[in-house]
């Protein structure tokens, strides 16, 4: 035994007691996190559910307007079609003096009600079904993660996590923890129509360019700024205050980001990031956008993983995640804070940061 042995004499030994109470510790806030995460992905879930049924309802209610008024009209053309077959019968009837004065007259106002094609269905109507559609495939592939780990994956994983709680204090106390950085604005880097504070901790949108060196640093196109500090092993995190602006984004960008004419942000541009912008809430990424259906938050947590090459972003008042960019996302050269400021906009990395490990939500 490693208490006993002269050569494991240094090791960290658990007692039996000890390693049971971590164990119960351990499961008890699994526990809790476990029903904190359904608890939110149940409540997404049903804001999913009504926001889907009432767009499908809407579109129901549009498509029921449009059958109405196309038969509307399709059945008056048809009653005046019928009205002039009895007329040219009745006409055809006729002695052929009578028949000769009245025909002309007759067909002259047929050809006058011409029958109208009715109108072709939209193709925005069509492209909202086809939206509908693919977000219910979308939806049932999501439902299909969660089906996909078996019994056996399960209770292999409680075996794992039982046996890891019987190593030492030693080994559990290992794990890199997150540390908190205190992000100040690079000025730099800033765009010309970017004014910082003083103190470097606050960056606003103003209509008027100002006359700065046109160093190499410097974005001279997008209204972007980056943060002084970089990151390249380690995990890191931070708060940004967004408020109440119309138009931001917030995340990291590798250290070689393109600074000079128009850039794409996009991870493909080495940018990864969220943004709320001309009222839409989405995450950058490749090839296109991905919408995300969640209200903008006024305060965001940016957990970069450098080693995993992973960045979150959390709802900082809701606790609740908003998008991770997965493992091997980020390249291994080094990663800074990013922000991009639009009009009647203002960030500020938050001094509330300090407290970011001690709430950080499960990733």
């Amino acid at each position: 035994m490693c208490d006993r042995s002269q050569k494991h004499r240094m090791h960290t030994v658990l007692s039996i007691a000890e390693a049971a109470q971590e164990y119960k510790k351990q499961t008890q806030a699994e526990r809790q996190k476990i029903v904190a995460e359904f608890q939110q992905l149940r409540q997404f879930l049903e804001e999913q559910e009504r926001l889907l049924l009432a767009r499908l309802e809407q579109l129901d209610e549009e498509t029921g307007r449009l059958q109405t008024d196309t038969v509307g009209k399709l059945s008056a053309q048809i009653s005046h079609l019928s009205e002039q077959i009895g007329e040219l019968e009745g006409t055809c009837q006729k002695p052929a003096s009578e028949f000769v004065q009245d025909v002309r007259s007759t067909l002259s106002r047929c050809e006058t009600g011409s029958f109208q094609t009715p109108e072709e269905i939209s193709p925005e109507l069509g492209e909202r079904v086809r939206g509908f559609t693919q977000q219910t495939n979308a939806l049932s592939e999501m439902l299909g993660v969660f089906t996909v780990t078996s019994e056996h994956e399960m209770a292999e994983k409680d075996r794992n996590t039982a046996s890891s709680v019987l190593l030492s204090a030693e080994t559990l106390s290992t794990q890199t923890p997150w540390l908190t950085a205190i992000v100040t604005l690079d000025p730099d880097t800033a765009h010309p129509d970017l004014v910082l504070s003083k103190d470097r901790k606050r960056v606003r949108w103003e209509h008027a360019r100002q006359r700065l060196p046109d160093n190499l640093e410097r974005f001279d196109s997008v209204y972007c700024v980056l943060g002084c500090e970089g990151f390249t092993s380690g995990r890191h995190c931070w708060e940004v205050e967004v408020g109440d602006g119309k138009d931001w984004a917030v995340g990291v960008a590798r250290e070689s980001v393109s600074r000079k004419g128009r850039i794409s942000r996009s991870p493909e541009e080495g940018i990864w990031a969220v943004q709320w912008w001309g009222g839409f809430f989405q995450a950058l990424t490749d090839p296109e956008v991905t919408p995300l259906e969640l209200s903008p938050p006024h305060r965001i947590q940016v957990y970069l993983d450098c080693d995993q090459g992973q960045v979150t972003f959390i709802d900082a008042d809701a606790e609740a995640p908003i998008f991770t960019f997965p493992p091997g996302s980020l390249p291994g050269e080094r990663i800074r804070p990013w922000f991009c400021v639009g009009f009647k906009s203002q960030l500020r990395p938050s001094l509330r940061s300090a407290s970011l490990g001690l709430t950080q939500p499960s990733l």
